[in-house]
């Protein structure tokens, strides 16, 4: 169940039977850092910073960060920037979370990420800096000592920004009945999978000195950006877009297209059926 993934394109996306509703607050305070590996946005405000509540489950903001490239791709292509937006499950008999996750293409500035662009933090040093064995990760990916199970502060660098700061200006033109949904993990050590995620089909813009900025801040250039990955699928269940028809038959339609009876061995498998026999002059002589 790890996490990222590659969505399949969507040509037409699932009507969903209830409306994803967010209603994070518009003045939340903020602590900006950078731990290490991507520059985190942690919701401080004393009463709830808002909430998240799609497909009959609620979630509580935590934070969000930021990776370049994208994670999460789409038919295979990777976005120059994804923002996640992690969330805690209230009300649950387990530890779980919701991820609202939006990718950003090169274009028109951002409102959102212009409200803090100029302050953020360089990180310190690399974690690999670090002992090996002194270094874990707690579930939003923080480094911390691994016997104390303290936060390193050494690797973690804040940033005099506070807010306050108005988080719905991340999904402002947003469709919020389009995007892909499915069960998956951190995407940081521990890779812990306990987490659902929401990925918007909407894509939001940023200019190219927008990521130039980040791209500095966040570093792990040699490494190409703090991104891990597609991982595989495996038989998880992706919805978002809507069931495509079965017939004219399609391997790579039955392959991701046809909701849960979707399966990989359709366009990959090496024993499929049917085949073309050839033509027999003389029929084979059975011994039984």
């Amino acid at each position: 169940l790890q996490s990222p993934i590659d969505f399949a394109p969507c040509t037409e996306a699932r009507k969903r039977s209830g409306t994803m509703d967010i209603t994070w607050a518009d003045d939340i305070n903020v602590t900006l850092t950078n731990n290490g590996h991507t520059v985190t946005l942690a919701a401080e405000t004393t009463d709830s910073p808002g909430l998240m509540k799609v497909g009959g489950k609620t979630y509580k903001l935590v934070q969000c960060h930021f990776h370049y490239s994208s994670e999460h791709t789409v038919g295979g292509a990777q976005f120059p920037f994804e923002a996640h937006c992690v969330h805690s499950m209230e009300g649950a008999a387990w530890t779980r979370y919701g991820v609202f996750g939006v990718f950003f293409e090169i274009g028109a500035e951002n409102a959102f990420l212009k409200e803090f662009e100029d302050q953020l933090p360089a990180k310190a040093r690399r974690l690999s800096d670090e002992p090996s064995a002194a270094v874990g990760f707690d579930l939003f990916g923080e480094p911390m000592d691994r016997a104390a199970k303290r936060r390193l502060a050494g690797a973690t660098v804040t940033s005099p920004y506070d807010g306050p700061l108005d988080f719905n200006k991340l999904y402002t033109g947003i469709d919020l009945t389009k995007y892909w949904d499915y069960s998956g993990s951190f995407t940081t050590p521990p890779c812990t999978e306990a987490v659902d995620f929401y990925i918007m089909m909407t894509k939001q813009t940023l200019s190219q000195n927008q990521l130039n900025k980040f791209k500095a801040a966040i570093g792990w250039q040699s490494a190409g950006g703090n991104f891990r990955p597609p991982q595989p699928v495996n038989h998880r269940l992706v919805s978002g877009c809507a069931i495509a028809a079965w017939y004219p038959a399609k391997n790579d339609v039955w392959a991701k297209l046809v909701g849960s009876s979707s399966n990989t061995v359709c366009e990959h498998g090496t024993l499929q059926s049917p085949i073309d026999f050839a033509p027999c002059t003389e029929a084979r002589k059975r011994s039984g």
